[in-house]
């Protein structure tokens, strides 16, 4: 791809000549001028705007390649990842980093750039692989798992122990592929009221089925599933219905909100409805789309359900209103869910839809989507936004030129012939003049207009689905869907499959002991000197599980903290006892310039006093610098905090290292001593994690400042200083002395007291509030650690008690063995694939699982076009 840098204003006469020439040239913005100022200062009439691809340049300071399905080529800057662009290939910026505000601004110029381009962070790539490397070879390998519990079944009866092991390893093994092929994502659009949700879903499904009036607002949380069946079903609660369209259940949905609107019975997990909808692309089968409540609609009873899906959606499509740009309900709503994201690690989750752009056509500003979004972006982070996306989108365009063609007697209104679209449109027009169908047809209409008149566009059906942008959020979407979020959600299931693996292999090697001889003293020689040893190191194991547990406990982190919140309470008690001091000589000063007259009369009127005395005592300055002091500590906590809890994975990762030593030294043990043993014990190959980034925003909650100027001013006028102090300044106007006055005095102690009080019972509070998170996280440290160490525990008495097992057996005889060996070394033959195919997901490297991707679909290929070639002609 053609990119040009631009220094500055300097360059306009290059931009203007290269878009008149058209000749698709990309433009990177260097010297950190905001790109929506440059757009605005570039003054470019419409058709070249509409041609402008501008972003900001972007140097990397971390290593950096772009992988194609050909090569991997090193990058610096993101100039060099635009020029090796091409189109109908497939890429992939992977930077080394784990910045993640970053990357966000980096995924957000591609964005402007409206390039298909991956961006990833080098060690997610290497999780994605291995997960690609394991979706890829699922339906095989849990095709060889029931197979070999078929088998159990028929070959075994459930008296007999072996056979009974054997078949719940491998059941739940079974049960876990099943989990991942069911596995879904929640894609949840957000907003405040009217900002134009149900359009964005309704776009995102391709046609109308959610209900979206201004009168009537979304009543609950709607869940969209993505189904092969030609039919459509809602189920709500213990009802299911089925419809032959969406504009059936468009009706049926409005008819509910209604009712729902004096329905207070149900819980709101009740009045959730699912429809199942007939599937438009296969991505869309990943996840499912939630249309949620406006929380600032109605109160509570729509809060409920939109916070609560904040956190159970993977990923959220927010959704502001053009016109509006962001309210302050919207601000808090958004801040809400980024805490919520942070706190789960959901870093590239969140994409700020803005919707309406159409709006754009009646305002007087550049009629550019890229210097727009840009300037929301800016103000985001001016506000203290960071890792987040943008977009933006005129759903409800696109959702009209999609319903459009439907409508009897409109179907040539697809044709791509401009004589023949404007012949449609008059036959349409002329057919539903006056009618619910002309609202549809005369919106498109001057959509088109507007096209034609700002930008040179002679537009059609096809063209306002592009420009709408509508396209490029659902792949955006599918992308996140597809490589971010799902990477979070697999992770769990490919390390409980590589547990449940390592416990079958170990179980069949164990099994396969018998083979070292047929003589029964030799076997019962071996399992006694294994059994031994097993138990040895059992007692061993016990004592570091101590050891272990006690790394678990984070309670002497707690310290952190604690000394930091106390040195900040005397530093800030200090700060406040000067201020409050300046406060009160400031009130004095206001109040000398009175008119005696305008004060004598006004004395006793306490809605005076309150509304133009008081408001010269700047109270809420007080609560401000505590806000700001204790947000800054705060952050000094986190900090420090993740530092150490960092440090504590470390040493639990260690703990559990030597977990596997002692698995490792038994494997090592049975060979060297028995020799004709063939065992070698597996342990699980993927790494547990501990680690949890903390948050510890919320704190900083309790402490609003006006609400704290608010206790204090209560305290002040109940104590009657404000009539005290008027009554004395009429008295001693004159003389000027009212500075020295002991009144003055008393009323700068009281403020002074009573803040510091208020400031003590906030900081317990603070303090209360983070022992509280401090705790939870500690419970949640320790019950990981437990669930891991059970797990090992778990293999380690399961080879002792088989041990244990087949030494009885053994005193049984000859005959027992000779058919759990038969049993074995069946599942053994019938097993090995499924190994040999896991051990390669859970330890190739990235490059490994590569090549082994791309042979297996060069084998695939070869077969195939060996069957068409043996197939009769």
């Amino acid at each position: 791809m053609r990119v040009t840098i631009l220094q500055g204003l300097q360059d306009r006469e290059e931009v203007v000549r290269l878009l008149d020439s058209n000749e698709g040239m990309y433009f990177l913005l260097e010297g950190g001028q905001p790109l929506y100022q440059f757009i605005d200062e570039l003054h470019l009439e419409g058709r070249l705007l509409a041609r402008l691809q501008i972003a900001e340049e972007v140097v990397f300071s971390c290593p950096a390649y772009v992988q194609t399905s050909l090569h991997k080529q090193p990058v610096s800057c993101l100039s060099d990842v635009v020029c090796l662009y091409e189109e109908n290939g497939e890429y992939s910026l992977v930077v080394d980093t784990e910045d993640y505000d970053f990357v966000s601004h980096v995924m957000q110029q591609i964005i402007y750039l409206d390039l298909p381009i991956r961006v990833a962070i080098a060690r997610e790539e290497e999780d994605a692989r291995r997960i690609r490397s394991f979706l890829h070879r699922a339906e095989g390998l849990q095709e060889m798992i029931d197979s070999a519990e078929s088998y159990i079944q028929g070959a075994m009866s459930p008296s007999e122990e072996n056979g009974e092991g054997y078949a719940h390893l491998l059941q739940k093994l079974s049960q876990r592929f099943k989990q991942v092929s069911s596995q879904t994502l929640h894609v949840a659009v957000m907003g405040t009221k009217k900002a134009g949700k149900s359009v964005v879903v309704n776009s995102l499904l391709g046609d109308a089925y959610a209900p979206a009036s201004v009168e009537l607002p979304t009543s609950t949380a709607c869940l969209y599933k993505a189904t092969d069946d030609a039919c459509i079903t809602v189920a709500q609660g213990h009802e299911k219905l089925v419809f032959k369209d969406a504009s059936a259940v468009h009706a049926h949905m409005t008819r509910q909100f209604k009712l729902a609107q004096f329905d207070a019975e149900l819980t709101e997990e009740q009045k959730e409805i699912t429809i199942h909808y007939p599937v438009r692309t296969e991505q869309m089968k990943r996840y499912t789309i939630v249309d949620t409540p406006g929380p600032d609609f109605a109160g509570a009873r729509h809060k409920e359900p939109a916070y609560r899906w904040i956190r159970q959606a993977d990923i959220i499509l927010f959704v502001v209103d053009y016109a509006k740009h962001l309210t302050a309900s919207e601000e808090q709503y958004l801040q809400d869910i980024k805490k919520q994201f942070e706190q789960c690690g959901k870093f590239y989750s969140l994409l700020i839809v803005v919707n309406k752009l159409d709006e754009m056509y009646r305002s007087p500003e550049a009629k550019s989507t890229v210097r727009f979004l840009d300037y929301l972006r800016r103000r985001l982070q001016e506000l203290g936004y960071k890792g987040f996306s943008i977009m933006g989108v005129s759903a409800l365009s696109y959702l009209l030129s999609v319903q459009a063609p439907k409508i009897p007697g409109c179907e040539r209104l697809v044709t791509e012939n401009q004589h023949e679209l404007q012949n449609a449109f008059r036959d349409c027009r002329a057919l539903y003049r006056g009618k619910p169908e002309m609202t549809t047809i005369s919106f498109l209409r001057s959509q088109m207009d507007h096209l034609l008149d700002f930008f040179s566009i002679e537009a059609t059906l096809r063209t306002v689905q592009e420009k709408s942008n509508v396209p490029r959020l659902i792949e955006y979407t599918d992308y996140i869907a597809g490589q971010k979020a799902t990477v979070e959600a697999y992770k769990q299931h490919l390390f409980e499959i590589d547990f449940l693996s390592a416990q079958l292999q170990n179980k069949l090697q164990q099994d396969l002991l018998n083979s070292l001889s047929m003589h029964k003293g030799r076997i019962q020689e071996a399992y006694t000197g294994i059994t031994a040893k097993a138990q040895e190191m059992s007692q061993y194991m016990q004592g570091m599980e101590l050891q272990i547990v006690e790394k678990a406990l984070i309670e002497n982190i707690r310290k952190v903290y604690v000394e930091l919140l106390e040195k900040t309470e005397a530093q800030l008690l200090e700060k406040v006892e000067k201020e409050a001091a300046v406060q009160v000589q400031r009130f004095l000063e206001g109040l000398i310039a009175w008119k005696a007259d305008d004060l004598q009369s006004k004395i006793f009127n306490n809605e005076f006093l309150r509304q133009e005395i008081l408001p010269l005592l700047n109270l809420e300055r007080i609560g401000k610098l505590s806000e700001e002091f204790y947000e800054k500590q705060l952050r000094v906590v986190q900090q420090k905090l993740q530092e150490k809890l960092k440090h504590k994975e470390s040493e639990l990762q260690e703990g559990i290292g030597a977990f596997r030593q002692i698995v490792q030294e038994l494997s090592s043990f049975i060979n060297k001593e028995y020799e004709a043993v063939d065992m070698k014990i597996v342990v699980p190959s993927l790494e547990p994690s501990f680690y949890e980034p903390v948050s510890l925003a919320g704190a900083a909650l309790l402490l609003d400042p006006k609400v704290i100027a608010k206790t204090i001013e209560n305290h002040i006028v109940e104590k009657g200083f404000f009539k005290k102090l008027l009554s004395l300044l009429l008295f001693k106007r004159e003389k000027h002395d009212l500075h020295a006055d002991s009144l003055v005095n008393d009323l700068q102690t009281e403020v002074k007291e009573h803040a510091s009080k208020r400031l003590k019972e906030l900081h317990g509070a603070i303090l209360s509030r983070l022992d509280a998170q401090f705790k939870q996280l500690q419970q949640r440290m320790y019950e990981e650690v437990q669930r891991v160490l059970q797990a090992y525990k778990a293999m380690f008495a399961s080879i002792h008690q088989d041990m244990d097992a087949k030494k009885e057996q053994m005193q049984q005889g000859i005959e027992a063995v000779e058919q759990q060996m038969e049993l074995a070394r069946y599942l053994e033959h019938c097993l090995a694939d499924y190994f040999a195919a896991w051990h390669a997901i859970s330890s190739a490297s990235a490059e490994q699982q590569e090549t082994q991707e791309d042979d297996e679909q060069t084998q695939q290929e070869a077969e195939a076009a060996e069957e068409v070639e043996l197939q009769p002609q």
